[in-house]
């Protein structure tokens, strides 16, 4: 068995290979318009053929991180998410005290501090995946095998200017985080209130990049089902304290502030009317429905059988740290507060649940390396087998991307806007 896990002797391997694998994905998703991938021209395209966007939101991501928070004002839809394009409009900003610069300029600048903020979001996320192999004794390769899977899945969300990376680092932060206060129980009661409350503003940070409430809903629920009062207390009251000072920072500027996702798309409150004019037993039935729907976007994305190797790893876990109650209950709450959010949102498309990945991505490593013990005598035969299907998937993620006939990126300009 210890030959599956991280040691001092693969451990660099592993670490080689996920940084490889990264730096493939990168090159694919920058070179997507040789791919033809859409039938509506780019959103974002330069005089090379080179890191074009089809994302309908792309465009909007850029021009809200320039001039804050006056840019994001005239963008209302994103004045809600201000940390990273207040960041990015920073940096700008700073280059442009020294060096004048137009709104043309400034748009390319924004792009490329979009781009390098997502790298570093994946890289956390890399960080995260293996630091949780290193701390539950994982399989790696399984881990890598998760990850290769999971990146070839969505090519064509993750690396644009938007936010869909921080669906990804997001979870993988409250998760660190989850750990670092179990971690904290031991110490002293103001040591303890003092480590809840210094995580709980860094999550409160994390939420202003994206609005991404399921991780963190997991922790308190923990905690509430654990009894750890100070936990739910400090943490909900330290929470949100950065999006106060947000609020009162708009408030000075004389912006408003606008949540788009409540006021346009009723999100979190959608439930409401129904209930109002129709009564409590029609609006369960319709939150059962949403509950199918929001099942059948779960299975969408991760597929019969990557959920079935993770139940395997969920059920009958080698790891020790894994057997233990505290972590299979956490993980839980985690997926079904990803549930809970995309009912929430009355959103049932496969994106929604990225959240879950983190969690997932641990019982399919710990699933896999059953599965190797399984066919022990046989493990190149079914190591091959494991690649060639991984191989397959990629090859068809990249070719499902393309529309027939093919079109030369710059003759892709002469098609219609979205």
């Amino acid at each position: 068995m210890s030959r599956m896990l991280v040691t001092g002797e693969n451990r660099h391997y592993f670490y080689l290979s996920l940084a490889w694998l990264l730096i493939v994905f990168f090159l694919i998703a920058h070179n997507l318009c040789w791919l033809n991938p859409s039938k509506h021209r780019p959103t974002v395209y330069f005089a090379i053929p080179y890191g074009w966007e089809y994302n309908l939101d792309s465009g909007l991501e850029l021009k809200s991180a320039i001039n804050f928070p006056w840019g994001m004002a005239k963008e209302k839809i994103r004045i809600d998410r201000p940390l990273k394009n207040a960041a990015i409009s920073l940096l700008i900003d700073s280059i442009g005290f020294f060096y004048p610069l137009d709104e043309r300029a400034k748009l390319g600048l924004s792009y490329v501090f979009h781009h390098l903020l997502n790298l570093l979001a994946a890289l956390f996320v890399l960080y995260a995946l293996s630091y949780l192999v290193r701390y539950y004794q994982l399989c790696a390769e399984g881990m890598f095998i998760a990850w290769i899977w999971l990146l070839f899945t969505i090519v064509t969300i993750l690396l644009c200017s938007h936010t869909f990376i921080f669906q990804l680092a997001i979870p993988a932060l409250a998760f660190l985080v989850w750990l670092k206060l179990r971690a904290a129980e031991t110490h002293g009661f103001l040591k303890k209130c003092l480590t809840i409350g210094g995580y709980a503003v860094i999550c409160g940070f994390a939420v202003l990049i994206k609005e991404d409430y399921a991780p963190f809903l997991a922790i308190f629920l923990y905690a509430l089902a654990t009894r750890n009062w100070c936990l739910l207390a400090v943490g909900s009251l330290f929470f949100f304290l950065p999006l106060l000072g947000y609020k009162f920072y708009l408030h000075q500027m004389g912006v408003p502030y606008h949540n788009y996702q409540i006021e346009h798309c009723r999100q979190g409150i959608v439930w409401l009317p129904g209930l109002l004019e129709k009564g409590f037993l029609f609006t369960v039935k319709k939150v059962l429905a949403w509950l199918g729907r929001a099942e059948n976007a779960f299975l969408s994305r991760y597929g019969i059988l990557f959920t079935a190797v993770c139940a395997m790893g969920f059920f009958k876990p080698i790891s020790t740290k894994l057997q233990d109650p505290r972590i299979r209950l956490f993980a839980i709450l985690f997926i079904a507060s990803n549930f809970a959010q995309a009912i929430a949102a009355r959103r049932f498309a496969g994106y929604m649940f990225l959240d879950s990945f983190i969690v997932l991505s641990i019982f399919f490593a710990e699933g896999y390396r059953i599965l190797l013990s399984k066919f022990d005598e046989h493990t190149k035969g079914f190591r091959g087998g494991i690649y060639c299907w991984i191989g397959l998937h990629a090859v068809m993620a990249i070719f499902n991307l393309m529309h027939l006939p093919w079109m030369p990126p710059f003759e892709q300009l002469k098609l219609p806007a979205f």
